[in-house]
This record gives C-alpha cells, sequence and structure tokens, in this order.
C-alpha cells in the first residue's frame, strides 16, 4: 500500500479544495441544500470514501498534518468566544441552565438505550456503554480515555467498538442536525416571533452582533486586517492559557482557552471603547477556521473500522441516531424554549450529541444561513454547552461502570 503524507500547507490546501467542491455539490444537489446539509459535511465525507477506497483495496492511504485540524478548531472557537458580548448576554442565563438540563436527559437516555440493547443482545453491558454517550457526547477522546478501563472491567473490544462508534456519531452528528432543526422548523415556524436580539441594545451594536446572513456582508480591508490580528492575539493567550493549566494537571483543551480569551479581548472593548471589535469579519475568521475544522476532521475518518463492527453493534448505533432525532425533537426544543432560538439549539444538539461542537456549530450555521440569525444559540450552545459537556457525561459514566456489574 502506496502512503500518502502531506505537510501542513498540503494539508490546508486539500481541505479547502474540498470545502469548495462541497459548496458546488450542495448547490447542485437540491436534497442537500433542502435539508440543510453543510457543505463542509459534504466535501469531508467525499474524501473519506475516497480514503475508503484506496484503504479497502490496499492501493494508498492518506497521512495528514494533525496540528492545522486543531489550528483550524482553535480559530473557530475563538471567533465565538468573541461573539459573547455580555451586555447582550445578561439574559440568556436561564436557556444556558435548560441545556444543561438538556445534556443530562440526553446522556442519560443513551447509556440506559446503550446498556438495554446490550442486554437484548446478550453483549457486555460495558460496550452498550461504549456505543452510548462514551463515544456519541464524549467523541474519540473520552471513547479513547474509558476504554483501557472498560477492557480491565472485562470489554474485550471496548477500543475498537469506542472509537469505530465515535467515528459513527461524527458523521451521523453531521447528517441530521439540519433535517431535525427544518422539521422542527416547518411544524412550528408559524408562531415564531422573530427578534434580532434578545435584549435592548443600541442601533451600532445590534449590527456588531446579529448580521443577517440573509444579506450579502461587504468586508473592509482595514478591518479584516485587524480581526486577524485580534484572533491571532486570541489564539496565541488561548494556547498559553491551555499550556498553563496542563503543567497544573488539569485537562484544559487549547480551543477553550482560545473561546475564554476571544471573551475577554471583546467585552474589554464593549466596556471601555479602548478599540474596536469588527464582528462581520471575525465571523467571516471564525466560518473559514469551522469549515476547515469539519472538512479535515472527517477527511481523516477511518471509515473502514466501521466495516469491522457486528451486527448488533451497527443495530445499536443506529438506534442512538434515532433516539437523538427524537429527543431533540420533543425534548430539547421544548425545554430549551420552544421558538426559533430552541429549533437552531436542537439542529446543534444533534451535532453534539453524537458527534463534536463543531458538528453543532456547523449545523446551526448552515440551518441559520438558510432561515434566520440567531445570536443566541451561536452563543449559549458552544459557551455552555462545551462547559458542561464533559463534566455531565463524565459523572453519569462513572456512576454507570459502577452498576452494570450489579444489572
Amino acid at each position: 500500500m502506496y502512503i500518502l503524507s502531506f505537510g501542513a500547507v498540503d494539508t490546508i490546501a486539500i481541505a479547502t479544495v474540498f470545502l469548495l467542491i462541497g459548496n458546488i455539490l450542495r448547490k447542485r444537489v437540491p436534497m442537500l441544500e433542502r435539508f440543510c446539509i453543510p457543505a463542509h459535511v459534504v466535501g469531508g465525507l467525499l474524501f473519506s470514501l475516497i480514503a475508503l477506497y484506496g484503504y479497502t483495496n490496499s492501493k494508498y492511504k492518506f497521512e495528514f498534518h494533525y496540528l492545522v485540524q486543531m489550528l483550524c478548531m482553535t480559530i473557530c472557537f475563538t471567533a465565538v468566544g468573541f461573539s459573547c458580548n455580555l451586555r447582550a448576554a445578561k439574559n440568556y442565563g436561564a436557556r444556558g441552565s435548560r441545556l444543561a438540563l438538556v445534556i443530562a436527559v440526553v446522556v442519560i437516555c443513551q447509556d440506559i438505550l446503550g446498556i438495554v440493547l446490550a442486554k437484548i443482545f446478550g453483549v457486555n453491558l460495558l460496550l452498550g456503554l461504549s456505543t452510548a454517550s462514551v463515544a456519541m457526547v464524549g467523541g474519540h477522546g473520552t471513547a479513547g480515555a474509558f476504554a483501557p478501563i472498560f477492557e480491565q472491567m472485562g470489554a474485550k473490544g471496548a477500543a475498537t467498538v469506542g472509537l469505530s462508534a465515535a467515528t459513527f456519531g461524527l458523521v451521523a452528528g453531521g447528517l441530521i442536525g439540519g433535517p431535525v432543526a427544518k422539521y422542527i422548523y416547518d411544524k412550528h415556524h408559524a408562531d415564531y416571533r422573530f427578534k434580532m436580539v434578545d435584549v435592548d441594545l443600541p442601533e451600532e451594536e445590534v449590527d456588531d452582533i446579529c448580521c443577517n446572513d440573509t444579506k450579502p456582508v461587504l468586508l473592509h480591508p482595514e478591518r479584516l486586517y485587524s480581526a486577524v490580528l485580534q484572533i491571532i492575539i486570541a489564539v496565541g493567550i488561548g494556547d498559553t492559557l491551555a499550556g498553563y493549566f496542563t503543567e497544573l494537571g488539569w485537562t484544559f483543551p487549547p480551543y477553550m482557552g482560545g473561546l475564554i480569551a476571544g471573551m475577554v479581548i471583546r467585552n474589554i472593548a464593549v466596556f471601555t471603547n479602548m478599540y474596536d471589535v469588527h464582528m462581520d469579519e471575525v465571523n467571516a475568521i471564525g466560518g473559514l477556521g469551522l469549515g476547515l475544522f469539519v472538512t479535515l476532521a472527517l477527511m481523516t475518518l477511518k471509515l473502514w473500522e466501521l466495516a469491522g463492527l457486528a451486527l448488533p453493534m451497527l443495530v445499536m448505533l443506529f438506534a442512538q441516531v434515532a433516539l437523538m432525532a427524537v429527543l431533540a425533537i420533543l425534548v430539547a426544543f421544548k425545554l430549551l424554549g420552544g421558538d426559533y432560538d430552541a429549533n437552531v439549539m436542537a439542529g446543534g444538539v444533534c451535532g453534539f450529541a453524537l458527534g463534536a461542537m463543531p458538528n453543532a456549530l456547523s449545523n446551526m450555521q448552515t440551518f441559520t444561513k438558510k432561515y434566520h440569525p440567531s445570536p443566541t444559540a451561536m452563543l449559549v450552545l458552544p459557551s455552555i454547552g462545551a462547559v458542561s459537556i464533559d463534566i455531565i457525561n463524565g459523572l453519569v459514566i462513572i456512576v454507570l461502570m459502577n452498576l452494570v456489574k450489579y444489572i
């Protein structure tokens, strides 16, 4: 088998090409546009299928520069941090608490389903957990972290099952978020009362935090230059912050450091007027980072790992996807307020509850571009979700992994 290894420049160039291909296909295939399937999901999956063909036929295998993917992810979350205007966010607390409740419901339901199906199929119950919130909500990181523990407890193959399930979830999370959000919109949009912001702000700040994605935005070169510099500074501060906490023995992803730094830089500007933060330009840079990250994440999927899963495991994984769609429509949408913001967030919940937070941002961004902006959803879901999801999921997994031996 011939191994094609790419450096940082080649990696980002290939990702850009397939992101553009995804955009072209989304415009040419009406179904993709109708169901709000993100262009980066289309392009990334197309490449992963090309990689699958080469691997299964022992012809070629791709290797990409991993740090490029992480840098794009950090840029994406840093831009999200800049969108956090505390003057506009003072009424978001209740919705954030509801989101934490939704996450708890999703995690518990996923794990109960995994355990029940494992019991029905006669497999180790810890393998059921490996196909549930361990892999779905937790992703590859959590699946890899708990796999050795599960295997020590007697669940042979937990690593393969967990990592394969996480791969499956990453694809599913990018595919079902748009259709689920569209279904909710078609059913409830007549009752929505659209508003641009949740609080009373001066007109210039309304324009700053809530541009209408349905209208073209002209980016100013000097403002773009300023936005690039501010994001670079925030990414650097975030990386230093992450390194400091890592030395203390904490688990602190670099992208969270960038998000926090972006929040600080934005709100210093908001409350002191010492400098300007141009959100149109920041959002454009963040959108590019998001698109490239999701494309790269899907390009590097090892789809051939799914072929090794037994039929019961595949049934369990598809059951998790069906469960998430039901929970988004019947639980998340209603708990989050039953309005347009809740509609957008329900599509986002599908993304991170099956795949990862960038999936959620991708789902919401694609949906709001087609229908209507939602500053609340774009602020609350990544900021509250990113903090609470690992805590809630970790606690539930630890409790259940100790209880299953009594079932």
